[in-house]
């Protein structure tokens, strides 16, 4: 063996043991269920007969001739996608051209995106696009791709710009709904984002359109009937949170996070509240009577597979451009795109609403109401227990004083 080809040979290994040790950390937290994860994709996905029982397991694994390269990055990109960032799904919309059938946009993706040579989007020298695989086709349902991002660092050298060392890695799927014309991006970071928007308009000619969708653009067909004084988006997602989303299979359990910003306010220009029940809370009432404009919200959704079984993800929702749909704690991963499904097509119902000045603001005050009631039940408990010292205490009518608090505790006045 030659000392080039044995230098080779090292920088192979010494790549791989990064890519071991990238694995390693990812595993520190909540191991178990990650390697139950890891076993399902080189089971089903892969079709390997390895037992992971522990992180030893693995690494062992990791280093055979078994884990191909491919295999190692599909296992960081799936812990890092699936539990470290969730699993995220930027939300585009496409249209295909004028008498162009889904087999000759399968076909065309093909062409545009080959695996055999990098695309480099232009304006970025370091990065680097690849398709990985064929191309998924489901006539009549979908197409789906995935591909490799990398970009490298900028270094400056005797002769200018030269290409530095990988600094990003990621690997991820593109997926063409044929059904709703939407198309998801399942990246975390929105900077590769931005890098697969620019790849795919400068190569799929094929598409008449593919854009963000975008609440800001879709709201201005949205009806408002009365003088608001309220910011618009909020009055809609109010609407999609607590009506829309609901039904017979889909019911938000819980309402964890919400974040708020206001432009026009002297005072704080963004808000996060956290905690449970949020729609109950008179901090959420007070940025909607504000004007402040919702910009995202975190629940979690009790999502109906059979009679007696459920799925229970926590769903964050970025309202920002373009929608982007983020899961955490999901059992069973094949579900997500029936559940983003219904929840895009909740925001469309939404969107396409009239809403009225009068019945919004009965909405606010519900949201009052129901914030009053739970500090009530509080407040309630403490006074029943001090009742006994009141009464003892040189307060006169007594009687006329427990109604009083009684009356405002119990009736909300």
């Amino acid at each position: 063996m030659s000392a080039e080809s044995i230098i080779i040979e090292e920088q192979v290994d010494e790549r791989r043991e990064d890519q071991i040790k990238r694995i390693q950390q990812l595993l520190k937290n909540d191991y178990v269920k990650k390697l139950e994860f890891i076993q399902y994709y080189l089971h089903y996905q892969k079709q390997l007969e390895v037992a992971v029982n522990n992180k030893e397991d693995l690494v062992n694994f990791l280093r055979t001739e078994e884990a191909t390269d491919e295999i190692l990055s599909e296992i960081f990109d799936l812990l890092d996608q699936s539990f470290s960032r969730g699993h995220p799904n930027y939300i585009y919309e496409f249209e295909l051209e004028d008498g162009k059938s889904e087999d000759e946009f399968v076909a065309y993706i093909g062409d545009a995106f080959p695996t055999e040579r990098s695309l480099t989007p232009r304006g970025q020298n370091f990065t680097y696009i690849t398709r990985i695989g064929g191309v998924q086709h489901t006539p009549g349902k979908e197409a789906s791709f995935k591909v490799r991002y990398a970009r490298h660092k900028e270094n400056i050298g005797m002769d200018g710009i030269e290409k530095g060392p990988e600094e990003v890695k990621s690997s991820f799927d593109v997926t063409f709904d044929f059904t709703s014309k939407c198309c998801y991006v399942q990246c975390g970071d929105k900077k590769v984002l931005s890098t697969i928007d620019k790849v795919i308009n400068e190569q799929l000619s094929i598409l008449k359109k593919f854009t963000c969708f975008s609440i800001m653009m879709k709201q201005q067909e949205t009806v408002f009937e009365g003088e608001f004084a309220l910011d618009k988006q909020t009055i809609i997602l109010l609407d999609y949170i607590e009506n829309e989303i609901n039904d017979t299979e889909n019911e938000i359990n819980d309402y964890l996070g919400a974040s708020f910003t206001n432009s026009t306010s002297d005072k704080v220009k963004s808000v996060r509240l956290r905690g449970s029940n949020l729609l109950e809370s008179y901090e959420v009432a007070d940025r909607v009577r504000n004007g402040d404009k919702m910009k995202s919200v975190r629940f979690q959704l009790r999502k109906k597979i059979t009679e007696d079984r459920y799925l229970i993800p926590t769903i964050n929702i970025d309202f920002d451009e373009p929608l982007k749909i983020t899961f955490g704690n999901v059992d069973n991963a094949s579900y997500i795109p029936v559940i983003i499904d219904h929840l895009r097509t909740a925001l469309e119902r939404s969107l396409s609403k009239t809403y009225r000045e009068s019945e919004v603001i009965t909405r606010i005050q519900g949201i009052l109401h129901r914030a009053r009631l739970k500090d009530s039940i509080v407040i309630h408990s403490i006074i029943a227990k001090v009742k006994d010292e009141v009464l003892t205490s040189d307060i006169s009518d007594k009687e006329l004083f427990i109604d009083i608090l009684d009356r405002y505790l119990i009736g909300g006045e």
